[in-house]
């Protein structure tokens, strides 16, 4: 597997950061859970280890045997193009959840194989706010050591309905999930009579760019008016 130079490991060279162990695996350093040879993955959820990484369903050889808005990299799906890393908005004081975890907000029992944290829940006074998310790049389940910071996304809530979203780097599109206090950590969709949870990109409600702030009044998002507490998912593709 081609990765930047810099990045090519070998056994021993990885570091450990938020009691995360990490371990070269396929050339790059990533979390020890997520390193995997064959057998390794869940058979019963379909999944194939892919590139060193388990992926459910098949290991992909073109964009078309993947999602919607996927890109086949590597035997890998990705959400960002090959050659683009997949960022995600993260806090500094440990208001973040990983999608690797379990215990995010109330919706207990969920994980994600997908880079990325969910935020908060932020509580939205009844004056100023502003929460300011740093973004890392390639940085494996929180473990930052292993990414690079890329820059900060901003979101200010201006009572009584408005709430503004910004990137500082204003190079590169990005998605965005805001919930609403209770159970929503995630983005959540229906199927049938059952509520499904997911972090794909593809499923937020939300996009925009640095260079324009995105603005959401209370005709755009009505929950804002009645939001307890704010959850934040953001992700982006970096480009250089």
């Amino acid at each position: 597997m081609c990765v930047p130079e810099g990045d090519c490991c070998v056994d021993g060279d990885c570091p450990s950061e938020d009691n995360t162990i990490q371990k070269c695996c396929q050339g790059s350093c990533i979390p020890d859970d997520d390193c995997c040879v064959d057998d390794d993955c869940d058979a019963e959820k379909n999944e194939n280890c892919c590139s060193g990484t388990c992926q459910k369903d098949a290991c992909c050889a073109v964009d078309s045997d993947c999602g919607d808005g996927e890109f086949c990299c590597d035997a890998k799906c990705s959400d960002c193009a090959c050659g683009s890393d997949t960022c995600f908005a993260k806090d500094t004081d440990d208001s973040d959840c990983c999608f690797i975890t379990n215990t995010c907000g109330t919706v207990t029992g969920k994980k994600f194989n997908r880079l990325g944290c969910t935020n908060g829940p932020y509580a939205l006074p009844t004056d100023h706010l502003t929460i300011e998310l740093e973004v890392w790049c390639g940085a494996g389940q929180r473990v930052t050591g292993s990414g690079f910071l890329r820059g900060t996304f901003t979101i200010v809530w201006d009572p009584p309905d408005v709430l503004s979203a910004t990137w500082s780097e204003g190079t590169s599109g990005w998605t965005l999930h805001l919930g609403c206090g209770g159970l929503e950590p995630y983005p959540s969709f229906t199927a049938g009579q059952n509520t499904k949870y997911t972090v794909a990109p593809g499923k937020y409600e939300f996009d925009g760019s640095g260079t324009t702030p995105l603005v959401l009044t209370a005709n755009e998002w009505p929950e804002v008016t009645t939001c307890v507490g704010l959850y934040v998912i953001a992700h982006f593709c970096s480009v250089e």
